[in-house]
Formats: C-alpha cells, sequence, structure tokens
C-alpha cells in the first residue's frame, strides 16, 4: 500500500456522547489503546534519540580539531598526537592514509573508549531522557518494566586511525545506541542507532585554530536574530513526513547557509569552504493546532427549516444551487456553526488568521521540551511574533540538524584532505503559500467537499439521496462475502487513497494529496447485504449515523488518535446506515459492479 491514512476507531467516549454532538478535549495523558501505540513509540523513540545525540554532538564538538600543543589544557590523556602517532607507525603500514581499524577489547581500543566516554555527560543525558519521559504518562506504557529506554548505555564501535598528512592525524569511530521500549506482546524490544564521528590532530601551527574558528563563525551567526529567522518552507501539508521530507530539499536554508560561508573570511590561504555535502535532518516540532472543537451534527435527514445548515450542504451535494466556493466561505468561517472550534490561548481574529490553522495555533503548540532544549542549547534568537504581518502565514516549526559542512585544506603536495565541521542546529518557519490562513483553510474545506461528493457519487436532483460508494481496491465484487464484518482501516484506507488519485487525475490542480491527511469514521467494522448496503459497527454495536471527517494535520502520516485531532478538520454531514432495525436500505451502498 503507497500511503496509510488515519482512521480512528470509535472510543466509548464517542458512543455514549449525546447524539447532537460529539465532543473531543486536548488531553496528554489518555491511556494508549492500539491505534496509539506505534504512534507513541515511535513519538518516544525519535525523541530520545534526538535527545541523546545532540548532547553527544555537542560535548564532542571541541574535540573535533586538536592543535598538538593544546592537548594539555584540554586534559588528554591517552589521546595524543604522539601516543597515536606512534600506533600507526608501529603497525608497518604499507599505506599510512588508508589507516588501521583498532582491534576490539584490545588496550588501545580500551583506551581510546574511555578518554571519550568521559568527555560524554551521561548523567546529563538520563536526566533529560528521564525529564522528557516524565512530560507524559504516555512513554511510560510503552517502557519495558518502566525502565528508561537507555538503560543499556551506548557502545563506540569501529574505531579507525589513518594518517592523513605528515602532521595530521583523524581517529574516526562510531556510537552505537540501543533504545528499549515494550513490544506489543509485552516483551523487550531494541532499535539500534548510529552516528559517526571524527577527530582530527593537528600538529601544523595555528591550523586547528583556524578550523575551530570558521565552525565558531558558524554557529554564531546562525543564532544571531537575523539569520535564526530567515529559514522557511513553503507548504500547504500537514503530514509530518512530507513536511519534513520536503524541508530537507525545498527550504531556504542552502541559500542562507551560502550567505553566511561566502562572508567568512579565511585567513590560511589553503582552506576553502566545501557546502556541497550540506545535508539536512528535519524534525516537526510544532504544527497549527487549537484547544478543543465541537461538532454538532448535521444530518441529512432532519427538517431544512429546523436546520439551515441541511439545506445548505444539500443545495451544494444534490441540487448545484450553490457552489463549493460559496460553500466553503460560510463554513469555513471563524466561529462557523458547521465545526465549532475552540481558539487556541492568544488567538486574535484579526481579519486574516483563521481559527483553524493559525500562527496562534504554532506557538500553542511550541511548548514542547524538545524545543525548549534545542532553544537554551543553541542560545538562538529564533522567535515568532504573530503581531509580525511576516508571521501571520506560519504554520508549523521545523527543527533542522545542519551535517555535511566542510572546509578543506590542499596540502604541499597539492592533495585535498577535508575536514568534516560540528552539526548545528536551526529552527525553519513553515509557511503557507496563500496571502494568510484563512485562505488556507477556505481551500480546504472547498477541496475537500469537492472529493467528498466525488466519493459519494451523487446525483444531482435526487432529494431521496444515497451515499454510493465505490468497493475498496482490495474488496472486489467477486471476493465480497455479504453481511460479513470487515475491518475499516483495512478497506478504507485503500478505498479513500484510491478515489483520491481518481480525484487528483480529474483536477491536477487541486491539493488534496496536500490536504487529506486522516479521516474519522465511526467504528471498527461494516458489513454489506446482497443490495450493497453499508452497516458500521462497533463489537456488535451497528451505528444509527456515520460521517466522514477529513484530517489536514496527522502527526506521523500513519495515526492520529481517538477523535483528538486539534487541528484544521472538515465534515459535510451524518447519514442513515442503520435502516430498520439493522435491515434494509440505509443510505450508505457500494456499488455493486
Amino acid at each position: 500500500m503507497k500511503k496509510l491514512l488515519s482512521i480512528l476507531a470509535v472510543t466509548t467516549m464517542v458512543v455514549s456522547a449525546p447524539l447532537s454532538a460529539v465532543a473531543c478535549g486536548r488531553n496528554k495523558d489518555r491511556v494508549v489503546d492500539d491505534y496509539d501505540y506505534d504512534l507513541i513509540l515511535n513519538e518516544l523513540i525519535s525523541s530520545v534519540r534526538e535527545i541523546v545525540f545532540s548532547n553527544i554532538n555537542r560535548d564532542l564538538a571541541n574535540y573535533y580539531f586538536i592543535d598538538e600543543e593544546d592537548e594539555p589544557s584540554l586534559g588528554l590523556d591517552f589521546l595524543t598526537f604522539k601516543n597515536l602517532e606512534k600506533i600507526i607507525r608501529d603497525a608497518n603500514l604499507e599505506n599510512e592514509k588508508e589507516g588501521i581499524n583498532i582491534k576490539a577489547g584490545s588496550e588501545e581500543f580500551n583506551s581510546i573508549t574511555d578518554e571519550i566516554t568521559n568527555w560524554i555527560n551521561w548523567g546529563k543525558i538520563q536526566n533529560e531522557v528521564q525529564n522528557f519521559i516524565n512530560s507524559s504518562i504516555n512513554y511510560r506504557q510503552v517502557l519495558y518494566d518502566g525502565e528508561s529506554p537507555i538503560q543499556n548505555f551506548y557502545s563506540i564501535e569501529e574505531i579507525n586511525l589513518k594518517m592523513l598528512d605528515e602532521d595530521l592525524l583523524r581517529l574516526s569511530f562510531a556510537i552505537d545506541l540501543p533504545i528499549s521500549f515494550k513490544d506489543k506482546n509485552g516483551n523487550k524490544g531494541f532499535e539500534h542507532f548510529g552516528s559517526n564521528y571524527e577527530i582530527n590532530f593537528i600538529g601544523m601551527p595555528d591550523l586547528a585554530d583556524e578550523l575551530n574558528s570558521i565552525a565558531e563563525q558558524v554557529r554564531k551567526q546562525l543564532i544571531t536574530e537575523e539569520i535564526a529567522n530567515k529559514f522557511e518552507y513553503i507548504s500547504d501539508s500537514a503530514d509530518d513526513i512530507k513536511v519534513q521530507k520536503g524541508s530537507e530539499k525545498n527550504s531556504n536554508f542552502s541559500e542562507v547557509f551560502d550567505q553566511i560561508t561566502s562572508e567568512i573570511k579565511l585567513e590560511n590561504e589553503s582552506l576553502t569552504i566545501d557546502n556541497s555535502k550540506i545535508n539536512l535532518s528535519s524534525k516537526i516540532l510544532s504544527a497549527s493546532g487549537t484547544q478543543t472543537y465541537n461538532v454538532t451534527k448535521v444530518k441529512w435527514e432532519d427538517d431544512e427549516k429546523k436546520d439551515p445548515r441541511v439545506k445548505d450542504v444539500k443545495d451544494y451535494f444534490i441540487r448545484d444551487k450553490i457552489s463549493s466556493d460559496e460553500l466553503s466561505e460560510l463554513m469555513a468561517k471563524n466561529n462557523s456553526s458547521y465545526i465549532a472550534i475552540f481558539e487556541p490561548e492568544g488567538f486574535k481574529d484579526d481579519g486574516v488568521s483563521s481559527d483553524a490553522v493559525s500562527v496562534y495555533g504554532v506557538l500553542y503548540n511550541l511548548g514542547s521540551t524538545t524545543f525548549k532544549n534545542k532553544v537554551a542549547e543553541t542560545g538562538t534568537k529564533f522567535e515568532i511574533d504573530p503581531e509580525n504581518e511576516n508571521d501571520k502565514r506560519v504554520i508549523g516549526v521545523i527543527g533542522m540538524d545542519v551535517g555535511g559542512f566542510y572546509v578543506n585544506y590542499q596540502n604541499p603536495l597539492n592533495e585535498t584532505i577535508s575536514f568534516k565541521m560540528p552539526n548545528n542546529y536551526v529552527f525553519c518557519r513553515q509557511k503557507t503559500s496563500f496571502n494568510n490562513t484563512k485562505e488556507l483553510f477556505k481551500d480546504f474545506v472547498k477541496v475537500t467537499m469537492e472529493f467528498n461528493k466525488f466519493f459519494y457519487n451523487l446525483d444531482s436532483n435526487d432529494e431521496d439521496f444515497t451515499w454510493r460508494l465505490n468497493l475498496p481496491p482490495n474488496l472486489p465484487l467477486e471476493s465480497l462475502k455479504f453481511n460479513k464484518k470487515y475491518d475499516i482501516r483495512t478497506y478504507f484506507d485503500e478505498l479513500i487513497f484510491s478515489e483520491m488519485d481518481n480525484f487528483k487525475a480529474n483536477n491536477p490542480e487541486s491539493k488534496i494529496e496536500e490536504y487529506l491527511n486522516g479521516y474519522y469514521l465511526l467504528g471498527t467494522s461494516f458489513e454489506v447485504d446482497e443490495q450493497g448496503y453499508i452497516r458500521f459497527y462497533s463489537g456488535e454495536n451497528n451505528f444509527d449515523l456515520n460521517s466522514l471527517t477529513f484530517y489536514w494535520r496527522n502527526a506521523d502520516s500513519n495515526f492520529t488518535t481517538n477523535g483528538i485531532n486539534m487541528s484544521a478538520k472538515s465534515y459535510f454531514g451524518y447519514a442513515d446506515c442503520k435502516g430498520v432495525d439493522g435491515k434494509g436500505p440505509t443510505k450508505w451502498q457500494f456499488i455493486l459492479k
């Protein structure tokens, strides 16, 4: 399957809610269910990995370029130019530039690992991981026996030593980090993550100082108010994976970074800046959200005089009396009666910000431990100001780990030796391509509305409407068994993805692939009778009504959680899916052909 959309299984809270409303509140300490497990585990592993390696990177940054004369002040014991040079010489290598692999368990290996281990503040890392775990009770539910996920420490592996030039030695090694967790069967599982490092021991006067100076100049520039607030990525998507990958390729980072490095004055004429290998690793730190929302049901069978919203919806879907542009204008208004959004704290109806998606929603969600730690660690002057017109279009914040920055050294033999510089970290604004977020939300509602009409295969002027769906691609007619329960997630994921492709083919200008990143459908299973009529179930409970709700925001492109998706969404009414006593026609029907 090319893409897995979100489906939210119905919970007891939703089942027992009054039929007139389904309300969901913000709750970080819910109990994990089957649909949450992978989401929470992925979040735990991703965050723990980032905490550990960002700390290790920072701890080792002081040792990237070591001048032989500075070894005493750095407190180096075994790791000195002379000791490492002796290892190389004693090995009697034919080509010292290819280097020697230090045998694990040897005296040299143990001395090297002991000294590097002393540079890494593991106690601080453990405290930060524990603070992160304590930030939500959910994380404890995916930990094995409640133990720390980094209880098994880390290991230094694959140590290699090579002589780059007469007065240049490079020690390279890998760090392996096992992260433990409780798998779905309750057993202890591990995922291993690694990162490679280089330490350069330099006997040439001033070279180490200049390399360290270049690294420090770049670091300081990246955290200035001017530069720290320059990075941006234009995208209307709220699919975390898509935004992360897209920002790595299509943000303005290279342009800004090239500007910074072009202004560095190199004292040594043998050195040149090399940005050709720059690589970014992005992670969403905040996307626009809201506090809570309330969906007051628009039921297609209700009296239009009592609920004019029913008339509006039918006028578009089956009467062609109102356009999608006109109806989306009504539905996307702030404080719309279709989906009432409880505005994020600090929200101002400034005429350009939607209460469903806005810079205020970004700030509301920008309180994660990761973000706060990164701000403190880097000393950045990054700041989002909702009163600033340039920030009105901000719909997300992306953290970017910046690697692959090199400085090249040309030795007297005209050979190039590349030095990998320390990684840096920056924050990048995600901005909508629209003039403001009101326009974005309106287009989201308009496009998902048009898709919904396409999905239901509705006939114009059919007052006795039926929502008629094509069969899922993975459930063809010849395989369909009547009155048998089928898993909703398995088949509706495929159906919606397939119909998105068809809709996009007919409407290439639409942004359906950007907007539809999740959906909500009551129930866990469905069955189909001989006439194609569909009924939805949770266990043996047959629902009276059902509706598709479309989500713009989806945390990891695989899961959202029990209706608690505090961001832009759209839905266009409920219809009967029970019939009479669970028999006979419903308003949901598969086309059996």
